[in-house]
């Protein structure tokens, strides 16, 4: 503000009034340095109240009064608010008059003049809101007071004041080096880094604490002309007409003027020039290639579920700096958004894909960052296996509705069945035994009021008692499961036979094939079977009058059948007949789909016969 040249220099400092043309010294040894121990002098703020401040490397922070004439130094010690070190680096004068200042393994100094109180932000690896690295060196305040710190290795900082926090952006942001040794802003508003690694220029944006916020740095090297990659600490300068100067480490320094700039507009095109299948190459030339034209030309590709491991490579015809092209590809219904790989990476793998379609699109830039709009594509179909096809589970679907519906057909059937075995059970209770039952009653009364009937009114009750327990062991014995066994069923036929002919002195014969044996039959099923063949042998005892008796069960053809032949008187086989043992033999036939068949005449005896299938 006193229209004075300061100098910075590796011997010292000077500073020189050009008014009177007279230069002044500090450094170490002068008889003027006033004390200026320091030998080098790195940066210069001057404060709201005209005081300059000086960094030095190795000698902490100088305050010279231009009034007085006094220097007086802050360095490092064990006190409160003072210097983090020694060794300090450029300074920035912020708009709300903060000085902060960078430095070697010190973090950021923060330092108000007014009151002479530091505050220094050191990195922690705990904490992601902290400094990156205690390396900072070039540093500058954007339109919204927001602090931008370069740092060594820990890359771009920006920290937020009035939160007191950092955020930092990296080479995986497409920073082309973490090391930032200079910034500089240029007439159109940008923001030039220097790197160790070239140039770097972008927008800073307006709130860099968004956590949705990208920065998209353009990078430039010696591919685009500058005479070396390697930039030096704190040499980017900018003069009234707007170029820009920046100094290398070996190589000079350079300038440019960006007004003077065109970017590349050409829209590259981008081919897919490569296939591979489960990690072979692909040709239309293959044995059985899945390829019917090359790669550049198929629009579709049709796999089978097992071909499920894809790669693709691809290429953009710019040759403006053709390895600052860049790629992003995607797969449709894959990928939920466009991956980017840079310039280096110009294929895309793929493994395991499920059964669908896709499709694979890939772009490309050219060297400046125009991106193509007409992406090229592949339509990809891998097939299901049948398990997977729709008719497969339709057909799944009804075969399970089959079964539910056969499940459901067989239950209603059983329930059916059981309520008409409890219907059959129900009327033969009420046929046989009811109707015994109202007979013994009968003779019962006949029995009280005429004694000359007593005798045989009572030789008819004990004759009907009789029935009613044979009657009701048959229908206990038809409905015990454990009576389901053919053997079972053939040893009470043989009892029943036994019993009835001897009673009548009739000789009999009783033969069953040794082949009947383990075979079961359901419980109506066996309950008729066996009652033809009682009604058959009652009525043989009761009417035939015979001497001989024959009986053959045998199993044939896949039906059993039983024959019972008497040499009895017989009868007339072609007259109605008023009881009721034949027509409920037939009945009872027709239920479990069997035949009957009788044969008999007057003198000639008679033969039953009845095949039942199995």
């Amino acid at each position: 503000s006193k229209n004075n040249f300061w100098f910075c220099t590796f011997n010292g400092l000077v500073m020189y009034d050009p008014g009177t043309k007279m230069h002044r010294y500090f450094r170490p040894g002068e008889s003027d340095s006033n004390s200026f121990n320091a030998t080098y002098a790195i940066s210069i703020a001057e404060d709201n109240n005209g005081l300059i401040w000086i960094s030095t490397y190795g000698d902490g922070l100088y305050l010279y009064d231009p009034l007085s004439k006094i220097l007086k130094k802050y360095k490092r010690n064990t006190k409160e608010n003072i210097l983090s070190t020694n060794y300090l680096q450029e300074m920035l004068k912020a708009s709300t008059g903060t000085i902060y200042i960078g430095s070697w393994h010190g973090g950021l100094i923060q330092f108000n003049p007014a009151t002479e109180t530091f505050k220094i932000f050191r990195h922690r690896s705990s904490n992601p809101n902290t400094i990156s690295n205690d390396i900072t060196w070039p540093l500058y305040e954007d339109n919204n007071g927001f602090i931008w710190v370069g740092t060594v290795g820990g890359g771009l900082n920006v920290f937020d004041p009035s939160k007191e926090i950092f955020k930092t952006f990296t080479m995986q942001d497409k920073l082309p080096s973490n090391t930032v040794v200079s910034m500089i802003n240029d007439n159109d508003g940008k923001t030039w880094m220097g790197t160790y690694n070239g140039l770097a220029t972008c927008n800073l944006p307006q709130n860099p604490f968004d956590k949705n916020v990208k920065i998209n740095f353009r990078n430039y090297d010696i591919s685009d002309g500058l005479p070396s990659n390697d930039l030096i600490f704190l040499g980017a300068h900018k003069d009234e007409e707007g170029i820009l100067y920046f100094s290398t480490s070996a190589a000079g320094f350079f300038y440019l003027n960006t007004r003077e700039w065109q970017d590349n507009q050409f829209s590259p095109p981008v081919y897919i020039t490569g296939f591979n299948l489960m990690n072979k190459p692909v040709t239309a030339a293959d044995s059985g290639s899945v390829l019917k034209v090359s790669i550049e030309f198929t629009k579709e590709l049709k796999l089978s579920y097992k071909q499920n491991i894809l790669s693709f490579s691809f290429v953009a015809l710019n040759f403006i700096h053709p390895g600052k092209n860049q790629y992003a590809y995607m797969l449709e219904n894959y990928d939920k958004d466009w991956i980017i790989t840079g310039a280096s990476r110009r294929f895309a793998n793929y493994t395991n894909l499920a059964p669908g379609n896709y499709v694979f699109k890939v772009k490309a830039s050219n060297n400046d960052g125009h991106w193509n709009d007409v992406p090229a594509e592949i339509k990809i179909i891998i097939t299901p296996p049948f398990w997977q096809t729709a008719w497969f589970r339709i057909l799944v679907v009804m075969a399970v509705v089959a079964v539910l519906y056969s499940f459901y057909r067989y239950r209603i059937g059983q329930i059916l069945l059981l309520q008409r075995i409890r219907n059959k059970i129900a009327t033969d209770l009420h046929d046989d035994i009811g109707s015994t039952l109202n007979s013994i009653s009968v003779f019962s009364e006949v029995a009280k009021k005429d004694s000359t009937k007593r005798d045989q009114a009572l030789e008819m009750i004990g004759e009907s008692s009789r029935k009613i327990v044979d009657s009701m062991s048959d229908i206990v014995w038809s409905i015990n499961p454990d009576n389901d066994s053919l053997d079972k069923i053939i040893f009470r036929m043989r009892s029943l036979s036994y019993n009835l002919l001897k009673a009548k002195k009739i000789e009999c014969s009783f033969s069953a094939d040794e082949n009947l044996s383990g075979i079961k039959l359901p419980m109506e099923i066996r309950r008729n079977f066996y009652l033809i063949f009682k009604e058959a042998l009652n009525n043989l005892v009761k009417y035939s009058k015979a001497a001989h008796a024959s009986i053959l069960i045998s199993r044939e053809y896949g039906s059993i059948t039983f024959i019972i032949r008497d040499d009895g008187v017989g009868f007339d086989n072609t007259q109605e007949y008023t009881g009721n043992g034949l027509g409920n033999m037939k009945k009872r036939a027709e239920e479990i789909d069997a035949a009957l068949f009788i044969e008999s005449g007057i003198g000639r005896g008679t033969s039953i016969e009845l095949n039942l299938k199995t």
